[in-house]
């Protein structure tokens, strides 16, 4: 009982145009400097949210998630080559007191990615706070993590989360955003895209497996691209 002409093969979708609600979406989906560096400062100001700082800072220069981050250990980089190994993202399925370095997310995961001094000294810095944190309590619990809380558990995604959601709106960052850790791996590939990065090299230092998601981001629009468009135009007396 197969038919003979499958219905299927003649169907066509129609295309959905995207709206100004959608566009905005995808804009909202990062920082602009000046918005990082704002929101950096604030957290900066203050010893309770300076591990904070220290990790959104790190995501930021990096593009990793914060699961491979805060599964960081000292053997996991390679300070005279300036390059972090990632192989794994933190298991809390014990919870954060006894979490240990898990699977990655996908086989593309597993990557090097080279650091800027900045993230060198950022690291460098955690390390030094770690060993000063161990000495002087005795809660200090040190499991080899980088970026740990002042008692050596590794921060948790949703205290950075809210932390982050509470700083947001004092430094003057649009409630449309949605800041979360995920803003700054987003950031990052903007910041790559306007600087003219091939694709193929951002998906491969962000660990992206699917094109689709890198080229929504790719594709974004930030000042500074705007600006480039007006300057090019303004040179060719437009």
């Amino acid at each position: 009982q197969y038919i003979d002409r499958s219905p299927v093969q003649f169907a066509r979708i129609p295309y959905k145009s995207k709206t100004i609600h959608d566009i905005q979406k995808t804009q909202n989906k990062y920082l602009e400097k000046d918005e990082v560096e704002n929101l950096l400062t604030h957290l900066n100001r203050f010893k309770r949210t300076r591990p904070t700082a220290r990790l959104a800072e790190f995501l930021y220069l990096t593009g990793m998630r914060i699961g491979e981050a805060t599964a960081l250990k000292k053997e996991d980089i390679d300070f005279e080559n300036k390059v972090v190994h990632i192989t794994g993202s933190i298991d809390i399925s014990k919870g954060y007191k006894l979490a240990e370095k898990g699977l990655a997310k996908t086989d593309t995961s597993f990557r090097d990615i080279y650091l800027t001094d900045r993230a060198i000294k950022l690291l460098k810095t955690c390390l030094a706070e770690n060993k000063i944190a161990m000495k002087s309590t005795e809660t200090y619990n040190d499991r080899g993590f980088i970026f740990t809380t002042w008692s050596g558990t590794p921060i948790q995604v949703n205290s950075f989360n809210r932390t982050l959601k509470h700083a947001a709106p004092l430094v003057g960052i649009s409630s449309d955003k949605t800041v979360t850790s995920h803003i700054f791996r987003h950031t990052h590939i903007s910041i790559l895209a306007e600087n003219n990065i091939p694709l193929q090299a951002i998906m491969q230092r962000v660990g992206h497996k699917n094109s689709d998601i890198t080229q929504e981001i790719y594709t974004h629009v930030t000042k500074k691209m705007n600006k480039q468009v007006l300057a090019s135009l303004e040179s060719l007396g437009l």
